[in-house]
């Protein structure tokens, strides 16, 4: 009772607008650092990604000033408040995507660039963060060949713009003395909807950052009321500590932000006239990397993106494993992006913000970026001259192309009640297929159904096996519960099943190395079984289905690559007419303990396919083949092609023949 009323007597009333603050231009300068350091890939600034939460945090302490300055002194309006806005960010945002564009047409794959315009349209109508957390990372282009990736984030704070005014002004018309409690009500609603949620989507969506602007707006409404002396050393200490301590393992929980921002608060709410940290931040390399900040952080990623795209182009440097930025590469990024930074806030920024440009002539370029993007999504504009076959590209760019579909509908990743299931007359046998995304293309199979004589289902969930009672990867395979997933394959029997998937990957959580270059991406085990538990839960699940009487056709792990087959074409890293592989002997390495697991399991009604046996040692000698003469196997750095996936689809049918023979002997 007694922090309520403390809580109550707070007044608002005493806010004014407050004057310039250097120590809250240090931080800016301090965040944009710890971003670009952190996708610059300097190890001691691993958390850096922690600088777009301290981002938000300085908006909800200015904005709300604002707000409640002018609402006290009558002079608020929706208007002038979003004309500011308006000229604040939307400015310097068109000027870094008409920047981005050319080198995205002429640098970018056409899946990449493909992805490129759709995120232009979705950041300049402030929706990117959706579109960003809509995307299926699985398939889609590696996030550090993005160059608008980082817009998510000013989404969410528009979507913040949208919220907090009209928020403000019903609070102070009807319930002005509890303002900072129902503030605070919505910071601590907003938190525990972070614990609430598992899924990744945390980190996009507005009502999980949303604390993150409030404890903003709660230090300004503090501070404009208590003072508080030789606090900001501490939050200093706090940030830097949490810039160094926390890594990628850590980007969607919860409690690293909290350490940071509460380092953050402690500054906002530090008596900054007598303050030793303003005399730092006074500094004029830090002012003007505070002053630069928005720009400095617009700039980075696509110069970053497009660097790292034309290390790619040059095969020695995949065959070396140079394609990283090293860091004498990335102080002289840092160093370009920092002058293209002052130079975007002479000529583009200040213009606007200072109204020596009207903020009516943003609508040109608004329109322009508009029509273009429309143009190039409407296949329009031709695309770009390349000098490799068009299945490349095909491969490369079109999920039809690549995937299985039923009509509209694409058959991976579907719901256990809405799968692909392909009726042919007469059937001798059920087929079902059950993996992880090696199989989401046995289109094959399918179109053979008819002519051998079965019915045909296809369960197919990218990055995730299925076993029965547990799941491998929870946060990773969203689309099915697991009791239902469990019912419905119990429920199977005489049936003919094809279940294979990443064995390795699934067993070690590790990503392929070819001798060259690692697979991207991290595998993330978000339930803790250990190997013994997987090879027993692997091991239980084949044996179940061929005790229920089923024929089980077991495909032996697919040999992966590591670099994405097409782009390497596409990119010029290699000339079409040269052959693409890796050492045979480092795939064996890879698979032997797989092997070795599933060669345990000995039943008259299983049937063994050994992709090895496609792919390696057969086109190039003593090579796991990706390209071969004019046939490409693989469209990335794991899933075949069309061509690849008729290999392996034969393979498979010559055994489901088999088992139907059995069948037919039998009966």
């Amino acid at each position: 009772m007694y922090i309520l009323n403390f809580f109550n007597k707070l007044n608002i009333l005493k806010i004014s607008r407050i004057d310039y603050r250097n120590d809250i231009n240090g931080l800016r300068a301090l965040a944009v650092l710890g971003v670009v350091f952190y996708h610059a890939e300097i190890s001691i600034f691993k958390g850096g990604w922690l600088g777009v939460d301290i981002f938000f945090v300085i908006s909800g302490f200015l904005i709300s000033n604002i707000i409640i300055s002018e609402l006290n002194h009558g002079t608020f309006s929706f208007y002038s408040f979003y004309k500011r806005r308006t000229k604040r960010i939307i400015p310097a945002l068109f000027s870094v995507i008409l920047f981005s564009f050319i080198p995205s047409y002429f640098l970018l794959t056409p899946k990449a660039f493909s992805e490129y315009i759709s995120s232009v349209i979705s950041s300049i109508f402030f929706y990117s963060n959706i579109y960003f957390s809509n995307l299926d990372f699985y398939n889609a282009e590696p996030v550090k060949f993005m160059p608008l990736l980082h817009t998510w984030s000013l989404s969410v704070e528009e979507q913040f713009y949208l919220l907090l005014p009209a928020l403000l002004v019903v609070l102070y018309k009807n319930y002005k003395k509890h303002i900072f409690v129902s503030i605070s009500f919505l910071f601590t609603f907003s938190i525990f909807l972070n614990y609430l949620v598992k899924s990744e989507i945390k980190f996009y969506y507005i009502q999980f950052r949303f604390w993150e602007f409030l404890i903003g707006v709660i230090a300004m409404i503090l501070w404009k009321n208590i003072s508080f002396k030789n606090i900001s050393y501490i939050g200093l200490l706090l940030i830097l500590l949490s810039f160094y301590y926390f890594d990628d393992s850590w980007i969607n929980q919860i409690e690293p932000k909290l350490i940071s921002i509460f380092g953050v608060f402690l500054i906002l709410l530090s008596d900054n006239k007598h303050s030793k940290l303003s005399n730092i931040s006074n500094l004029n390399m830090i002012q003007n990397i505070g002053l630069v900040s928005y720009s400095f952080y617009l700039f980075h990623q696509p110069i970053f993106a497009f660097f790292r795209v034309y290390k790619l182009s040059n095969f020695e440097n995949i065959k070396n494993n140079t394609t990283e930025i090293s860091f004498y590469e990335s102080l002289i990024l840092i160093f370009i992006t920092y002058f293209l930074s002052n130079l975007n806030y002479k000529f583009v920024e200040t213009p606007f913000l200072y109204e020596k440009i009207k903020t009516k002539y943003l609508l040109y370029p608004f329109f322009i970026l508009v029509f273009i993007s429309i143009s190039f999504l409407s296949n329009s504009f031709p695309p770009r001259e390349l000098s490799v076959p068009s299945k490349v590209i095909l491969n490369s760019s079109d999920p039809s192309y690549q995937e299985l579909y039923d009509g509209q509908k694409r058959c991976p990743n579907q719901n256990i009640k809405n799968l692909c299931k392909f009726k042919n007359d007469n059937p001798y046998v059920e087929v079902i297929a059950i993996g992880d995304s090696m199989f989401e293309n046995l289109r094959t199979i399918k179109s053979k159904s008819s002519s051998v004589g079965f019915n045909f289902t296809l369960f197919s969930d990218g990055g995730c096996l299925f076993v029965f009672k547990e799941k491998f990867r929870n946060s990773d395979c969203p689309s099915n519960k697991k009791e239902e997933l469990d019912d419905y394959f119990k429920s199977i029997t005489d049936s003919i099943i094809i279940y294979g998937g990443r064995f390795p990957l699934h067993l070690t959580e590790s990503r392929f190395f070819n001798g060259y270059v690692n697979e991207p991406g991290v595998y993330k085990n978000s339930t803790n079984l250990t190997l013994s538990e997987k090879e027993k839960l692997i091991i239980d699940t084949i044996q179940f289905f061929l005790n229920n009487n089923n024929k089980v056709v077991l495909v032996y792990p697919i040999p992966e690559q590591g670099w994405n087959v097409s782009d390497i074409y596409i990119n010029n890293a290699l000339d079409w007419n040269e052959d693409l592989g890796y050492s045979h002997e480092i795939w064996k390495d890879r698979v032997e303990s797989s092997n070795v697991l599933l060669d345990k399991i000995e039943h008259k009604n299983l049937f063994r396919v050994f992709p090895e046996d496609i792919f390696c040692d057969t086109f190039i000698s003593k090579k796991c083949t990706a390209k071969y003469k004019n046939s490409i196997f693989y469209y990335d750095s794991i899933h075949l092609s069309i061509e690849g996936e008729i290999l392996l689809s034969n393979a498979i049918l010559l055994q489901i023949q088999n088992a139907i023979n059995d069948y037919k002997i039998k009966n």
